[in-house]
């Protein structure tokens, strides 16, 4: 049984590191990839895997910037993996996609949570 569960327990681990990208990798996968002037630094971005897109391979170059993208690259940028607990953050679920950029960025105090005045 401990040997089931040594290789098992490897086998997942495998599996969760070898898995592919399930967004967009390169600058030819994204179909509204921008060529006015961000094109430079969007190449760049998705070059080093700052960018990786959405699930509908868009970039959406004329949409803003959300407070989860913004998590999402920063963290990427800098290698954050420090994670907090967000228990107290309600717009942020352990199962939406930005749960660990958020976690990281505001465990590595790059991001904070301001709260609305409570008086």
């Amino acid at each position: 049984m401990k040997k089931f569960k040594r290789v098992l327990a490897a086998l997942l681990v495998m599996i969760m590191v070898l898995q592919p990208a399930a967004f967009a990798a390169s600058v030819a996968d994204f179909l509204d990839f921008p060529f006015g002037w961000s094109k430079d630094a969007m190449t760049a971005a998705v070059e080093n895997g700052l960018y990786i897109g959405n699930e509908s391979k868009l970039i959406e170059p004329d949409k803003a910037l959300t407070r989860a993208e913004l998590a999402a690259f920063i963290t990427r940028a800098f290698g954050a993996t420090r994670m907090a607990d967000l228990s107290k953050i309600t717009d942020v679920k352990a199962d939406d996609w930005f749960y660990e950029p958020a976690n990281c960025s505001t465990s590595s105090r790059i991001m904070t949570v301001v709260r609305p005045n409570s008086t």
